[in-house]
């Protein structure tokens, strides 16, 4: 009974810090998106964008270059999208039948050091495949 007592709590705790350190990666979320520092930002999506090259080695030639780029082509996924523009501001979604409609929203925000911004972005994605973009 006792050594089924300490098991117990043994397992409870490694699963405890597993899920502690799944949360502390290198790119969070909730970092990137509080973070005023656009150079910050611009350096977290860029090193973001490689590791997800890295990580996806069957993409073609041209989705990785896009990707590595902070470039949009027709037919990405939108977890492509997120790899290379970052977390949209806002997300709009509608079903209708059997297609979920979304619509992600980019505000402007400054570029790098060249003081350069980038525009407002609308992206129209049918089932999670790009269809179309505003800029």
């Amino acid at each position: 009974m006792f050594g089924r007592i300490i098991f117990d709590i043994l397992l409870f705790t490694s699963l405890f810090c597993m899920g502690c350190s799944i949360t502390r990666g290198p790119i969070s979320k909730k970092i990137y998106s509080s973070s005023e520092n656009p150079k910050y930002k611009q350096e977290l999506l860029e090193f973001g964008r490689k590791d997800f090259v890295a990580k996806h080695l069957k993409l073609s030639e041209r989705i990785k270059q896009c990707i590595l780029n902070g470039e949009l082509k027709a037919r990405m996924t939108t977890e492509q999208v997120r790899a290379s523009l970052g977390e949209p501001t806002h997300i709009y979604r509608s079903v209708s039948g059997k297609i979920i409609n979304e619509q992600w929203m980019y505000e402007p925000q400054e570029v790098e050091d060249s003081g350069r911004v980038m525009q407002n972005r609308i992206l129209y994605f049918d089932n999670g495949i790009l269809k179309s973009w505003q800029e």
